[in-house]
């Protein structure tokens, strides 16, 4: 599952590590920490991909640039072929790698070449630009707020709280229409002052200068076929992408379908499962 938290602007480390300490449980395999004078981020792992090499916060090779983050690329070796042919060097086989020599050849734009699920936040210390981002679903959560001249994010809220500049105070708005609709619309939470990055959105924040913007939208296509095309193309599609999920270093599990046709049912579902689940 994998969790990541930090803060940009005026911190103490003692609250950083506050703010990992409470998602513990989303990477009980693994931390680490990357802070200088104006930021510090920190991820906590769960093992999936490169178990050997894939410590994070990772750099690039001059350790200008690091990331945070949580989740799984699934065209990681695809882009690694790139980025190779590029110049660009690997000392892992991680996908996260992926993420950080993605954003040197392609900058913003790399966005538009991640299949994955994923939330990760990127310091380039060259240009002093924190870039956070969310994949197009939002199956990875991530949340932030500003306090003061601070911006604090996490991929749980319970993180953020742990800094006492955070000032808890329900959304009470909010709150009325989670009971309604049992959900958050857009970007509210149940705090006033805590935020989610919605999907497919990402936030950049450069010289004091805050963007938060969308690097992608569903667009449906207004393209005509016959209804046997469309069910081959989503079996070729559920066949692709459920090949990719089971990309993994570890031993995985999975629910496989289960059909009734005769009384019109179907249930199905697939989901990555860490071997210790099997194992307790």
């Amino acid at each position: 599952m994998c969790g990541i938290c930090g803060v940009l602007g005026e911190f103490d480390r003692s609250v950083l590590d506050k703010m990992a300490e409470v998602i513990k449980y989303r990477g009980p395999d693994d931390s680490g920490y990357f802070t200088d004078k104006q930021i510090g981020i920190c991820n906590r792992r769960l093992s999936i991909i490169d178990l050997a090499t894939g410590h994070q916060p990772m750099h690039n090779e001059d350790s200008s640039i690091w990331v945070v983050y949580n989740g799984e690329i699934y065209n990681f070796k695809e882009l690694r072929d790139a980025l190779e042919k590029a110049g660009h060097r690997f000392h892992t086989v991680s996908d996260t790698e992926g993420i950080v020599h993605s954003y040197e050849e392609w900058d913003l734009d790399c966005l538009q070449k991640f299949n994955g699920m994923f939330a990760f936040a990127l310091w380039d210390s060259t240009r002093k630009r924190l870039l956070l981002a969310r994949d197009r679903a939002g199956i990875k959560p991530l949340y932030y707020t500003f306090v003061g001249d601070a911006f604090l994010f996490a991929s749980e809220i319970k993180s953020i709280l742990q800094d006492n500049r955070v000032k808890i105070c329900p959304d009470f708005d909010a709150i009325h229409q989670y009971l309604n609709v049992r959900y958050f619309p857009a970007e509210k939470t149940s705090f006033l002052n805590i935020k989610k990055l919605l999907p497919g959105h990402f936030i950049e924040i450069e010289d004091k200068k805050t963007r938060i913007d969308s690097y992608w939208t569903l667009r449906p296509s207004s393209s005509e076929h016959t209804e046997e095309y469309y069910v081959a193309r989503l079996e070729q599609i559920l066949q692709s992408a459920l090949k990719r999920h089971m990309i993994s270093d570890v031993p995985i599990g999975f629910y496989r379908s289960i059909e009734d046709r005769k009384k019109g049912v179907v249930f199905s579902a697939k989901c990555h499962i860490h071997w210790s689940l099997f194992t307790g």
